[in-house]
């Protein structure tokens, strides 16, 4: 009979216990209960740390001494490890447990964009680098809570957008019969939600390392939420195409794992890209040193967005950039204030640093964008569309990989609501 076994024998014996049995059974199980408590003892002193869950999937073990979350990651009842008197729980299974419910435990269907900065609450003692831990500094995809994140039924689908047919002021006498005009235009638009993989792992050596740390699975929680939220972006800038099998090696921003918002553009309104333009290098000083089509990057993108956007689609506009862009804008700028001139010194700071624009729109930097493409519009026109009830999360216990591992993948599309309310500036070159 193996331990499990005979683990399950000792719980029913004490339901018949419970239930009265006979002086002699009694006996019989209390000789039992001893022989079992002390074989237990043994293997937890055995130095089989940890080592109790099994190399299937979650949920899928029979055993009551495996304890891990349930397939469909809500929260249900979770099996309770069976632990005699006196035995404390064991660091590595305890830590296991938690960070597989932190990872796993979520509302199927829901993108979690909150995850941020995570700190544990110290204790008395002095910290040293395996007692204290806190998130690690990391780009911010705070940038994925201005745009609508949009759950859809059907994988595949058009999404339509009610917009004006056109004036419908007129006036008319009585002797000619009356035109109204269509007042609601319908302009589908097609997407499609495509399956990514945002798989992680944990070793077995940082399991064992943090397991005392007491906020531990939230951090892990926290920064692979942050990674995969950033994975987004940079899908979502530098996408040109979906592949089956994506290929990290030649495409290291993700170019192969979905079409993004910039690449939309690209594809399907290419009148609204405006491509290949150049603006004038500068010194450090701010002078002019090589010529281009524009002398700053202000005048390109500004008169980029009076050209090609209505004047009904300006509201709310932004341009959304990289931060080389704004340094390539500011520095020249900034360097040359005078030391001696500090009131025109502190004004620059304020309008420049704190309050940074482009093309005379307020500028969005974001992770991960190209520093030769600026992109105008409105943060609502942009969107990111995810399969509802398409999110898959299975955490495994991979003993032969010495490793937590967590297989997730998602189905999602990124989409441009309304081209004629932005435009791209692509292929920007500066000058030198």
């Amino acid at each position: 009979m193996d331990f499990a076994t005979r683990i399950r024998a000792l719980i029913q014996r004490n339901r018949q216990f419970a239930s009265g049995a006979s002086p002699k059974d009694k006996i019989l199980m209390e000789q039992e209960n001893k022989k079992l408590e002390a074989e237990l003892h043994g293997r937890h002193d055995g130095g089989h740390s940890g080592q109790r869950f099994s190399a299937g999937e979650v949920g899928n073990s029979s055993d009551p001494d495996i304890f891990l979350p349930g397939p469909s990651g809500n929260n249900e009842a979770l099996p309770q490890p069976v632990m005699l008197a006196g035995e404390r729980p064991r660091a590595m299974a305890t830590v296991v447990t938690r960070v597989i419910e932190a990872l796993t435990n979520e509302e199927s269907g829901s993108i979690d964009l909150t995850s941020g900065f995570v700190s544990i609450n110290h204790s008395n003692t002095n910290p040293s680098p395996v007692q204290s831990g806190a998130l690690a500094a990391n780009y911010s995809a705070e940038f994925l809570t201005r745009i609508n994140v949009t759950p859809v039924k059907d994988a595949e689908g058009e999404s339509v957008m009610v917009g004006s047919g056109g004036s419908l002021a007129y006036v008319s006498n009585g002797s000619t019969r009356r035109n109204p005009q269509a007042g609601a235009a319908l302009k589908p638009h097609r997407y499609q939600c495509q399956k990514v993989n945002f798989d992680t792992c944990i070793s077995y050596d940082e399991l064992d390392a943090w397991a005392h740390l007491e906020n531990y699975p939230e951090l892990a929680k926290a920064a692979v939420d942050q990674q995969r939220n950033l994975d987004r972006l940079l899908i979502g800038f530098n996408g040109t195409h979906y592949a089956y099998l994506s290929s990290p090696e030649k495409y290291p921003k993700r170019q192969d794992c979905g079409v993004g918002w910039l690449e939309k553009y690209r594809q399907e309104a290419p009148e609204r890209v405006i491509s290949g333009l150049s603006v004038a290098g500068r010194n450090e000083d701010g002078r002019i040193i090589s010529h281009g089509d524009y002398g700053t990057v202000d005048a390109l993108v500004l008169d980029g967005w009076q050209s090609a956007i209505s004047q009904q689609y300006r509201m709310d506009l932004v341009s959304v950039c990289s931060m080389n862009t704004l340094f390539n804008k500011e520095y020249p700028l900034v360097n040359a204030v005078a030391p001696n001139q500090p009131n025109k010194e502190m004004l620059v700071n304020q309008i420049l640093l704190n309050n940074p624009t482009l093309g005379g729109l307020p500028a969005v930097p974001v992770p991960h964008f190209p520093d030769n493409a600026v992109l105008v519009t409105s943060l609502r026109n942009l969107s990111l569309y995810f399969l509802k009830g398409g999110g898959r999360t299975l955490a495994k216990n991979e003993p032969e990989f010495n490793r937590l591992a967590v297989y997730e993948s998602w189905n999602e599309a990124y989409m441009v609501e309304r081209y004629e309310a932005g435009c791209l500036i692509d292929s920007i070159s500066w000058g030198s």
